[in-house]
């Protein structure tokens, strides 16, 4: 005999249906079970969660009967429900919450949509419903974050910055100021901040005092305009004692506790106490004495040697004291001796005494000059003490009476001169070879007994027979290859002539007495030359450079 039960079950089952059949021959109880079951399904104290076939066999020992069970199983997944949306909202804003995963929802707030609008913090929680009926669960935590409404109130020096949340205001004057500022928290709520921001002036910091002080002395210096100080020595009173020299800087508080520095450069003046050894020359009196700030001039009188005290302030008002051991070197006193007066052409020697060093004002610097000129001549002389002084004389040139003529050669037949003759008589004369005095040659006529020698200068000095009568040159020399001689118009001159030549030159060259090279000329072969030297008065040599080589040396007086 068989028996069918239907039952039909509803604790996480969407569908239970059971049919049993019992074969009294076999004592066997059969069973057959339908289930849908959402995720899992308890059966006979085990869990499946994969949908299947399973068999249940038991044995009832006491109606000796065996129980077999079938399970035909389907599982059903659950529906995977989520809550997605901000989980924080500001205070007096909202946020949305939406429900996902299912096909229909129930919130603990009693609402049955997907989406809800959230206002306060809280748990929300959402039941979700899928097609096959099974159910899922969420929830999320929604925090509120504050908005603020804050007054501040701060205060700041004056050059200092106030900064709050990435706001930064400097001001550029005291007093106060109101700023309202719109800013969001951490969380990113606006909030409000009204900042009453006061600025203070900085104390007016200032010095008083000497800021300098004679050596050995001190100074006071005194800060105001605050109300407590620290100076740069770490002293924190308002009045310090300076003894050296320096910068000094104090900073002054005010009571709002802003600062301000004031500073002053303090100087040491010098107070000296000085030894001088000195000499001077008496006519450097009186003494003058200059170092650093001393500027002062000691009268001690005539020469000698003599030791003094002075005592004086320096132009800083400075007590010091000078030793003054002071020697005076009389000054030297100079001479020029020599004849004052010279004949034109011959010149005249000055010597200078009186010193060990001389200075001429031709620019010379030996005791002994010579002068071919009239005019003033001073000497600077130095002693051995290096006192100098100076003196001057008037020399005058006295010029000839005597007219300028050329000397004349007498020549053989073949045209080569025996004898030089100068042409006027009854005057005093003495003839010289190349400068040198021919001793005993004082007739009016020259006659060598080797024969006048070419390409040397012969001269003849004539001077009258009266006493202290100035006389004159006169120059003759000879080439070697024809008679003639060179003439030079006129002689003495002032420095422009002509030159007659009886062979052609090349060139023309002037010397000073001491053999410098004064003036030169090249020209064209000529036989008539114009000259312009342009020199001063004086005693030169004339060269006359001829095309072969061969030199014609002339005297040359020049007289301005």
């Amino acid at each position: 005999m068989k028996h069918l039960y239907l039952y039909i079950l509803c604790f996480a089952v969407l569908v239970s249906i059971t049919t049993t059949s019992i074969a009294q021959s076999d004592n066997i109880v059969r069973s057959d079970t339908i289930v849908a079951a959402c995720g899992s399904y308890l059966w006979h104290d085990s869990v499946y969660t994969q949908s299947g076939d399973y068999v249940y066999t038991e044995t009832d020992t006491i109606d000796d009967i065996n129980i077999v069970d079938t399970l035909h199983l389907t599982v059903n997944p659950l529906p995977e429900v989520t809550i997605s949306g901000e989980h924080a909202l500001c205070s007096g804003s909202s946020t949305m919450m939406t429900a996902s995963g299912a096909e229909s929802y129930v919130w603990n707030t009693t609402e049955s949509t997907s989406d809800i609008t959230v206002t306060h913090a809280g748990i929300y929680t959402v039941v979700g419903t899928d097609s096959n009926g099974c159910t899922g669960t969420a929830s999320v935590e929604v925090v509120e974050n504050p908005a603020y409404q804050i007054p501040i109130e701060a205060a700041i020096c004056i050059g200092e910055s106030y900064t709050l949340n990435g706001f930064n205001v400097t001001p550029e004057l005291a007093g106060t100021t109101t700023h309202v500022l719109n800013l969001q928290t951490v969380h990113g709520c606006d909030s409000v901040v009204t900042l009453t921001l006061t600025t203070n002036p900085l104390p007016e910091v200032s010095i008083i005092g000497e800021n300098s002080f004679c050596a050995g002395e001190s100074t006071i210096l005194t800060a105001s305009g605050a109300t407590t100080y620290i100076w740069n020595m770490v002293e924190s009173a308002i009045d310090i004692t300076v003894i050296y020299a320096g910068s000094y800087t104090v900073v002054g508080t005010d009571a709002n506790g802003c600062t301000n520095t004031a500073s002053v450069e303090v100087v040491e003046k010098p107070s000296y106490r000085i030894p001088i050894e000195a000499a001077i020359c008496a006519n450097e009196l009186p003494y003058h004495y200059v170092n650093g700030e001393i500027d002062t001039t000691f009268d001690l009188g005539t020469p000698g040697f003599s030791i003094s005290n002075f005592y004086l302030s320096t132009f800083q008002g400075c007590d010091s004291t000078i030793t003054l051991a002071l020697t005076v070197y009389p000054s030297p006193v100079p001479f020029i001796t020599g004849d004052m007066q010279f004949c034109s052409g011959e010149g005249t020697s000055l010597t200078a005494i009186g010193g060990i060093e001389y200075a001429w004002s031709t620019g010379e610097t030996t005791d002994q000059i010579y002068v071919f000129e009239g005019n003033v001549y001073a000497v600077t002389v130095t002693d051995e003490y290096g006192c100098i002084a100076s003196t001057e004389v008037v020399v005058e040139e006295i010029p000839s009476e005597l007219e300028q003529k050329n000397v004349v050669s007498k020549n053989h037949a073949d045209g080569t001169p025996y004898m030089l003759v100068y042409p006027q008589a009854d005057l005093l004369y003495q003839w010289f070879k190349n400068g040198e005095q021919l001793v005993g040659e004082t007739r009016q006529y020259y006659t060598p007994s080797s024969g006048l020698e070419s390409n040397i200068l012969y001269t003849v000095h004539v001077r009258p027979q009266t006493p202290g009568g100035c006389g004159i040159n006169a120059d003759w020399s000879w080439d070697g290859t024809k008679t003639g001689k060179v003439s030079i118009v006129p002689n003495p001159n002032d420095g422009h002539f002509t030159l007659l030549l009886p062979v052609p030159a090349v060139s023309v060259a002037v010397y000073s007495a001491s053999g410098e090279e004064v003036f030169r000329e090249n020209m064209s072969v000529a036989d008539r030359v114009d000259i312009n030297a342009g020199l001063s008065a004086g005693l030169y040599l004339l060269k006359i450079i001829h095309e072969d080589g061969t030199v014609i040396t002339e005297k040359l007086v020049i007289s301005q």
